[in-house]
């Protein structure tokens, strides 16, 4: 995938498919509000930034896609998506899912939902964030749940009984101040409401009708993007000609109209269906934690109301909560152990440590990397800090870019804001550029920066005043065939 034009307006910056800079002499004249509307006019909720107000623009944006243009135009919440003849209309952040899918081409949420954190370097989140948090705004990245996203294991599995437990503790917080009231041991006692039970009962009974139709549904799209490919395939085979103005044109895959964008209108559908089979699940999940609960209830009125299972049922006391907390902090540890002894497992835990050895060695901060594979799971970042911090992150989350681009044979956008920040050295960007220019010598690339770095670009996008007004373009050292940036 990759971008071809932004549209502000009546303002449009042309970019090149191989590498674009967005400069400017000073800072604060738009740079990196150019680069946050791509991302914007792209489906996500990026924040405006000073001075401009994203929602009260009108954005296009065309994107290629396996030689075919795509155009989304993007008004505030609506997004509507073109290819060829067919328009699709989304309203944002409801259909995000269907957005992402259609852009990136992907039916995986999981994988759709990290990948801004491999393909965009914020300049104030982006060289902090190693393996996860914040993106920018509320978008964020984590490494256990892309691997979970780009494989098949038991993880998310893990991650919704861990999320139950650490719910579990805010409850055992909150009964730790109760344990100082004087309650009286019969104060529930007639408080049995089996109406409630039986309500969750017939709640869970409907929402395992519900999984059961989505996951009907998702086989069915599934089955029809597979007939579809075998169809048209077949249409291939046959050599079939039509006659058409007295010439015989051979019927193919190519010059049937509207079939690469069905194509991917069902695999948003998918991408969507998935996300609702796992909020359908979670939404069990917890409706079978609260039956649980209220059941524990019924068979020891006696004791303290539990707000949760992992709450001892003989006399509660200060230290017997303490040992209760103590043991949720160890299941908590467990579930994390286990999960990371599944994603550890893997073979793509494996590619991206090797890449990431491979990539710190062009780097030159080799001596960063830990020895064992479980490095790619560190929560030990204050170790790191100034170039080496930064150098380190760049590694990793190509790294990871690397492998998920092999993996599934697509090609993302690079976009870098402010790539010299910090201690940063002309020697380490040098550095940054030979990573880039070796490993992913065809993606598209854009960086936004005051520097040039004594390259030469494909195309130039020079913001002399403010991204708004007076917008030009420089062009020194272009070829004939580059492409010109009129932003008028």
């Amino acid at each position: 995938m990759e971008i071809d034009y932004l549209l502000i307006n009546d303002k449009k910056f042309q970019f090149d498919v191989g590498t674009t800079l967005i400069y400017s002499r000073k800072n604060s004249h738009g740079k990196t509000s150019l680069i946050r509307l791509v991302l914007y006019a792209l489906g996500y909720p990026i924040p405006s930034t000073k001075g401009i107000d994203f929602s009260k623009l009108s954005l296009e944006i065309g994107i290629i896609q396996r030689n075919q243009e795509m155009v989304l135009k993007r008004h505030d919440k609506i997004i509507n998506i073109e290819m060829g003849q067919s328009v699709r209309t989304y309203k944002l952040p409801e259909d995000f899912t269907e957005v992402l899918a259609s852009v990136f081409e992907t039916e995986n949420p999981k994988l759709a939902d990290n990948l801004l954190g491999l393909i965009y370097f914020d300049q104030d989140k982006g060289w902090t964030l190693l393996n996860r948090g914040i993106v920018i705004g509320k978008i964020r990245f984590k490494i256990e749940e892309l691997l979970d996203g780009i494989s098949n294991t038991d993880a998310e599995k893990i991650q919704i009984e861990m999320d139950s437990k650490k719910e579990e503790r805010k409850v055992l917080l909150q009964i730790k101040t109760l344990l100082t009231l004087n309650m009286e041991s019969e104060k529930n006692k007639d408080d049995i409401n089996w109406s409630s039970i039986d309500e969750l009962q017939d709640q869970i009974r409907s929402i395992d009708m519900d999984i059961n139709k989505k996951k009907l549904k998702i086989s069915k799209l599934d089955r029809i993007i597979k007939s579809n490919d075998s169809f048209y395939k077949l249409i291939d085979d046959m050599n079939i000609l039509i006659k058409v103005d007295n010439k015989a044109i051979p019927v193919s895959k190519k010059n049937i109209l509207g079939f690469d964008f069905n194509q991917t209108v069902i695999t948003a559908q998918i991408a969507r269906e998935n996300r609702e089979l796992s909020e359908y699940i979670v939404q069990k999940n917890k409706m079978s934690k609260d039956l649980n609960k209220q059941l524990s209830l019924f068979s020891d009125q006696d004791q303290i109301r539990r707000f949760n299972n992992a709450v001892e049922k003989i006399n509660i006391t200060q230290d017997s909560m303490e040992s209760t907390l103590k043991e949720n902090t160890k299941e908590i540890n467990k579930l994390k152990s286990l999960q990371r002894d599944s994603l550890g497992s893997i073979q793509q835990v494996r590619k991206i440590y090797n890449t990431i050895v491979k990539f710190s060695k062009i780097l030159g901060v080799q001596d960063t990397i830990d020895k064992d594979e479980d490095f790619i799971f560190t929560r030990d970042l204050k170790r790191y800090s100034g170039a080496k911090l930064h150098l380190l992150v760049f590694a990793y989350r190509m790294a990871v870019l690397k492998v998920v681009q092999n993996q599934d044979d697509k090609i993302f956008p690079i976009i870098v804001d402010s790539p010299m920040a910090g201690e940063v050295d002309a020697e380490n960007i040098q550095r940054m550029f030979k990573l880039l220019d070796q490993e992913f010598p065809n993606n598209q690339k854009i960086f936004a920066s005051i520097y040039e770095y004594n390259r030469k670009w494909d195309t130039k996008i020079v913001l002399n005043e403010g991204l708004m007004d007076g917008v030009s373009n420089l062009n020194e050292g272009l070829s004939e065939n580059n492409t010109t940036t009129n932003p008028d």
